[in-house]
């Protein structure tokens, strides 16, 4: 607004005031938003608003996003229509606190607003860092259960791990106390029956659950088990074929290229011949971790094509 100061028709001074709102009997609320909620990264915020009142002079929202101690940023501009009095946008989370406005303008002028303070929150999650769905292991072969955390650890107080054998009770056979400086936990545990299992690593804050890792894994028998010999003429050298395997020697991690085979399975039996670990419908870069001792295994892959055996050391 100006205002100027004449005297005898003539300019002798004038002042401006800027950013200043008209008062109207307009309301301005938010239909699903409240003051204080709290949202996890990634969600999306339905900012969605109701005119209330006379707002035949309303011309446009502006909707917008303000982190706390930072410039606000304007997400959406809608204009105004008649008879239509709500409007929405959905905002994607991201952490931190912020002010969600929305401002109601005419001719440029804001002439009403509505606002809430939310927190966005980066959620805790667990991640098996070796176990993956469908795996198979045998009696007594050592399953490394062990978990990487990321996320808001201050939302859990404590991590277990959990077996249980289809139709069985859940039996907790680790906990550790969450440590804010510690992203993995380490559990490594033995199968005695054969059968199928559920594994978990479980989240709780004081007692109350948070969040699961699950996966389903498969348990065979060690005796009377799949088991073969193999002679040096089954053996494949891995010059000039299409399937290889690496590294090898190995630490532990083994990875099979399969290059264009859609599909195939493989099998990793000990010098004894025992299966200790089998995979089906397998394709691209397959990685999976040798448990066991040093030594040479033989690792079986078969295809539409027919089988191929590699022989693989393990430091």
């Amino acid at each position: 607004l100006r205002v100027t100061a004449l005297k005898n028709g003539s300019y002798i001074t004038h002042t401006v005031i800027g950013g200043i709102e008209i008062e109207s009997n307009l309301d301005l609320k938010y239909t699903l938003l409240e003051d204080g909620t709290e949202f996890n990264v990634g969600d999306k915020v339905r900012m969605t608003v109701k005119l209330l009142g006379d707002y035949s002079k309303v011309d446009q929202l502006k909707f917008v996003a303000q982190k706390i101690g930072e410039t606000g940023t304007v997400v959406r501009t809608s204009n105004v229509r008649e008879n239509k009095s709500a409007y929405g946008y959905k905002w994607t989370a991201k952490a931190g606190n912020y002010i969600l406005k929305v401002a109601a303008f005419s001719k440029g002028v804001i002439i009403a607003n509505v606002r809430a303070n939310i927190s966005v929150v980066n959620p805790l999650k667990l991640k098996f860092r070796f176990l993956k769905n469908g795996q198979t292991y045998s009696v007594d072969s050592r399953v490394k259960m062990h978990v990487r955390t990321s996320g808001n650890l201050s939302k859990a107080s404590q991590i277990k791990f959990v077996v249980q054998k289809d139709g069985g009770i859940n039996q907790v056979i680790r906990s550790y106390t969450i440590d804010p400086s510690k992203k993995t936990y380490n559990k490594t545990w033995l199968p005695k029956e054969p059968g199928n299992y559920k594994l978990k690593a479980e989240a709780y804050l004081d007692g109350i659950f948070v969040t699961i890792a699950v996966v389903n894994i498969k348990v065979t028998k060690n005796r009377n088990h799949e088991s073969r010999q193999f002679n040096s003429s089954e053996i494949v050298e891995e010059k000039n074929i299409e399937t290889s395997i690496f590294p090898n020697p190995s630490t532990g991690i083994v990875n099979i290229d399969l290059r264009n085979v859609q599909s195939a399975s493989v099998k990793v039996y000990g010098s004894n011949g025992i299966v200790l670990y089998q995979q089906n419908g397998i394709s691209g870069i397959y990685q999976f971790e040798l448990f066991g001792t040093p030594g040479m295994y033989f690792v079986e892959i078969t295809t539409e094509e027919g089988s191929q055996i590699f022989k693989l050391i393990k430091e």
